[in-house]
């Protein structure tokens, strides 16, 4: 999601007033004004047990909005295993909450989210109560940062920050201190890479879990002569992804291989 416009409901992803149970995973979010998501429920509603994960934000936000908006009456928010990035010359609230009609957040859970700043990134705190934060990175300058036992505020090894692509906030090595994440038992499994993420050991911190050697990269190709000159999709380590051709009906369908 890209381009919104407006610093009301112009945030990426929305989880508002009457949601139950929500799921976001696998998103890739930038450049929309009004930030990266909004959890909202007036008092005398609700907003409840959203799962956030898996997904990276850049460029989010304008300093009259913010990245993260929770308002009102939203309850068991969790936000993990996030990559959000903030270019130089932003300046923005990274997390902002409000009141709504008598409504306050109450028990937000932050783990295992990378914040990169090449800006500045604030904090707006008002009524909301049971905000945890766990095994982020906070990285670049953060005013007002909230309480962490576990931060970590160097900086991550991000392929190509400010880039266009995923690819670009992939991890690119293997960072001992990064694969200290916080055990989340239902996971989801894997990260937004298709990478697994282990439901009893400490997983990396951010969105993409950094396995050497198992980065897949699809490419077009041909395999073999006398093979009926069939074509398909192999990574590359020479593994077939997906074959199709003249001579033979699809037999698979893309995926990753580990």
């Amino acid at each position: 999601v890209s381009g919104m416009k407006g610093i009301l409901d112009g945030m990426g992803y929305d989880s508002d007033y009457q949601c139950n149970n929500t799921l976001f995973q696998y998103n890739y979010s930038h450049d929309n004004e009004g930030g990266f998501l909004l959890i909202c429920a007036p008092g005398g509603s609700y907003s409840r047990n959203l799962i956030f994960r898996y997904n990276l934000s850049v460029r989010d936000g304008i300093s009259t909005s913010r990245v993260f908006q929770i308002g009102g009456a939203t309850t068991n928010t969790s936000i993990y295993n996030n990559t959000v990035y903030l270019a130089a010359g932003q300046d923005v609230p990274l997390i902002s909450d409000n009141s709504w009609n008598g409504g306050n957040a109450d028990s937000t859970f932050f783990y295992n989210n990378i914040f990169y700043v090449d800006g500045t990134a604030r904090y707006v705190w008002n009524l909301s109560t049971h905000n945890f934060f766990e095994h982020n990175v906070f990285y670049g300058n953060h005013i007002g940062r909230p309480a962490d036992a576990f931060a970590i505020t160097a900086r991550p090894p991000l392929v190509n920050p400010n880039g266009s692509t995923a690819n670009d906030y992939r991890l690119s090595a293997a960072i001992p201190t990064l694969a200290t994440g916080r055990v989340i038992a239902a996971n989801g499994g894997m990260d937004y890479f298709g990478n697994a993420v282990s439901a009893t050991a400490a997983p990396y911190i951010g969105f993409h879990q950094f396995t050497a050697g198992t980065a897949i990269l699809p490419r077009l190709g041909r395999r073999g002569a006398g093979t009926g000159n069939r074509f398909g999709i192999f990574d590359l380590r020479g593994r077939r992804l997906e074959i199709m051709g003249p001579h033979r009906p699809h037999t698979g369908s893309p995926g990753i291989f580990r």
